[in-house]
């Protein structure tokens, strides 16, 4: 992965880095056939820290970089690097090392070139995952815009859908209402069907019309009634005072 890709790659080029530095501190040892002052505990860190960042990287590298790296380290040279490194280290103290500094230079420069190809083995890898990653991240933006944009059409769907419900009740209710109050027309049906606020405000209005139907028309009939009954009296006062004034 990325995450183990960049650590590898950054331990390889430090330890090449520090191989450049072993380079120069043992061909001025050689030439001068000693160490100088301080120059060999120098010497020991630069290869301590060499095999550090090596051993780091190689602990979490892929089985073919590891392969890739072995093949490219089992070479004449790395061998001769490191005899001429267990010389420098057992004749430290006393030096006569009687080895050619540009024989060192050029033994542990083909060395530096093999870890090059490494490392050049290892960019090659980590631009390949950089543009897998920048794939997948393309891909996945594209499906989150598209995600997030389907559920805004969505949503814009149901409000415009419930919006034009809402009118189309309100409008409905309005024009039924306009019926009993524009025309005193009691018979108007004011029921908007439905399930919604609307519909059942137009059902409870409807209730409350037929029960004010109710009281008219008991007032009419009782208004009937009273008129009958005066009629009725009024004849029979009439029939009375004929009656009396043929006595």
């Amino acid at each position: 992965s990325l995450h183990d890709a960049l650590p590898i790659y950054t331990n390889v080029l430090k330890s090449k880095e520090r191989a450049g530095v072993e380079r120069a501190v043992l061909s001025g040892t050689f030439a001068a056939d000693k160490f100088g002052d301080g120059m060999f505990a120098k010497w020991i860190t630069l290869v301590a820290e060499q095999n550090g960042y090596l051993d780091a990287s190689l602990s979490i590298a892929s089985k073919d970089l590891l392969a890739f790296y072995k093949q490219k380290i089992n070479n004449p040279a790395v061998d001769e690097v490191n005899k001429m490194r267990a010389i420098a280290k057992k004749n430290a103290i006393e030096g006569g090392f009687g080895i050619d500094s540009v024989v060192w230079f050029q033994t542990i420069t083909k060395k530096i070139n093999l870890l090059k190809q490494v490392d050049d083995e290892l960019a090659k890898q980590n631009s390949a995952l950089l543009e897998e990653v920048e794939s997948s991240s393309k891909i996945l933006t594209t499906v989150t815009l598209a995600s997030y944009s389907i559920f805004a059409i969505v949503i814009f769907i149901i409000i415009f859908l419930i919006s034009k419900g809402i009118n189309r009740s309100v409008r409905s209710s309005l024009e039924k209402i306009s019926c009993v109050s524009d025309n005193l027309d009691l018979t108007c049906d004011i029921i908007v069907e439905g399930k919604d606020e609307i519909s059942q405000i137009s059902k409870a209005i409807n209730v409350m019309i037929i029960a004010f139907k109710a009281s008219v028309h008991q007032a009419k009939d009782v208004s009937e009634a009273t008129a009958e009954e005066s009629k009725q009296k009024k004849q029979d006062i009439v029939t009375k005072v004929s009656y009396e004034s043929r006595r």
